[in-house]
């Protein structure tokens, strides 16, 4: 079998359209979806081309990894093929999308703005949605959410023609902005985005709720003031809060494709290797760094909250013993809970328990540490008094060597959180190893690299196994050393 696809990745809509047309004559089978026409023809040597389809089944090629839209459309097609050569590829390609499906976790989460609404809203069908706004990130959402058979009111905020429009391809309710605050009413979610310079929905316009109502502002400047979060029985969520949702669930779905890859394969390695990790969203890109080094070994990534993970508010240098990110998953290690670990080399305890060892340290890419700054002004420009942020008592000891005018002041989280406090005000500036930066794809925010003495290990990753373990701690050798 051969096969010959235009996508989202290699071809604009008009030429999807075209090729369309064009193949109708063809001797093949045409599968065409809103992001991709394909034609499959009976040919010799067709192995890249079964390899392309599996994946296809399995959501690895989708324009939103791990999508299952793709299945079913592919088994549909199956369902009409008359060729026993054609039926029997297309009959495994389902059998193996199904399976990557149920033994990963490459279609879970939510990562889709409609996706992650519905989940605020629960399982109920009778809801109804009110969507503000008429533009291309509101058609996306609405079209999402049609689907799902939810009864949706378009409000216009501008043209009530272009409302009516879309609203009449879903088969919605368009309503004028003045008649918004009688439709909230009965409201159980709101999502708006507008291009409006100021608020569309403000606190007067909700009336004393009986049932709860979830808002979502997509709005950039934002459209809904952010007062309305202290109304009873009321959610406001914004931009920010989906998207580190939507990434987190990227983020996973990136390495479970690690696994959707081996099925496909049909080739084993090593048994499957379940690897212990923390969740923030840095911990899971390291993992991904990792694990994409694995090729088609299957493994299970668990995630574990650390003592540093659970206490966020004692600073580090008044912390007992020196395993504060590393010991419930050193502990499920000794457990035989998980058989590898992965640890930021510089939040290594300073004794590795007993019948443990660190088999991979991997180069650093970058260790040294990074200024950010709410005005992008550099640490000798920062006026006196400025707040900066910072847990480690190396970086307190240089921050006052180097800058004797600034406050040093306590900060612990995620990357994200501390960048949210530094965002919202909390703080003038903060400082981050550049690596953590570059690795959430946040370089973007640096003001300036600091030359300050940095902690050993920092910008490298630690890869913990058991010393029992000598078939994995040799198969890590021969990966990384």
């Amino acid at each position: 079998m051969q096969v010959v696809s235009l996508n989202y990745k290699n071809s604009s809509l008009e030429e999807r359209e075209a090729a369309w047309k064009n193949w109708q004559a063809a001797d093949g089978v045409i599968l065409k979806t809103c992001n991709r026409v394909e034609l499959y023809t009976k040919e010799n040597d067709g192995k890249s081309a079964i390899l392309h389809l599996f994946k296809l089944a399995s959501g690895l090629e989708s324009q939103i990894l791990g999508e299952s839209e793709i299945l079913g459309q592919i088994n549909k097609l199956r369902e009409t093929l008359n060729d026993s050569y054609l039926r029997k590829i297309f009959d495994q390609a389902v059998k193996v999308g199904r399976k990557v499906r149920r033994e990963t976790g490459i279609s879970r989460g939510n990562v889709s703005v409609a996706s992650v609404a519905v989940t605020l809203l629960g399982k109920e069908k009778n809801k109804k949605i009110i969507v503000i706004g008429s533009g291309k990130v509101t058609e996306a959402v609405l079209k999402n959410l049609a689907k799902r058979g939810f009864q949706i009111v378009l409000v216009a905020n501008r043209t009530f023609a272009k409302a009516q429009k879309l609203a009449s391809i879903i088969e919605a309710k368009a309503i004028r902005f003045k008649e918004l605050a009688e439709e909230l009413i009965e409201a159980d979610l709101v999502i708006s985005s507008t291009a409006a310079p100021h608020f569309v929905v403000v606190p007067k316009q909700i009336k004393p709720r009986r049932k709860p109502l979830v808002l979502i502002d997509l709005a950039v400047p934002r459209d809904i003031d952010p007062a309305i979060a202290k109304l009873t029985s009321v959610s406001l969520y914004n931009i920010d809060d989906i998207k580190e949702t939507i990434s987190l669930n990227l983020l996973k779905r990136r390495i479970e494709a690690i696994k959707a890859e081996k099925i496909i394969e049909d080739g084993k390695v090593l048994r499957k290797i379940r690897i212990g990790n923390r969740s923030s969203r840095l911990a899971l890109a390291q993992a991904a760094e990792i694990t994409k080094q694995f090729g088609e070994q299957e493994i299970e990534l668990l995630t574990f909250a650390t003592s540093g993970d659970l206490d966020k508010e004692t600073p580090i240098d008044q912390v007992e013993g020196t395993d504060f990110f590393t010991d419930r998953i050193e502990q499920a290690l000794l457990e035989k809970k998980i058989d590898l670990a992965i640890h930021s080399a510089k939040d290594l305890p300073k004794e590795i328990p007993s019948g443990l060892e660190i088999t991979v340290f991997t180069p650093s890419a970058d260790s040294s540490d990074a200024l950010v700054s709410r005005n992008n002004l550099k640490l000798a420009d920062l006026p006196a008094g400025s707040k900066v942020g910072t847990s480690s008592k190396r970086r307190k000891e240089q921050l006052l060597k180097f800058a004797p005018q600034v406050k040093v002041v306590d900060l612990r989280g995620s990357i994200d959180e501390r960048l949210a406090k530094l965002d919202q005000g909390e703080y003038d500036a903060i400082i981050i190893a550049t690596i953590a930066l570059k690795r959430l794809g946040l370089e973007h925010r640096i003001s300036e690299k600091l030359s300050f003495v940095t902690a050993s290990g920092q910008g490298s990753l630690a890869l913990e196994v058991r010393k029992e373990d000598k078939d994995l701690r040799q198969w890590l050798k021969q990966k990384f050393i």
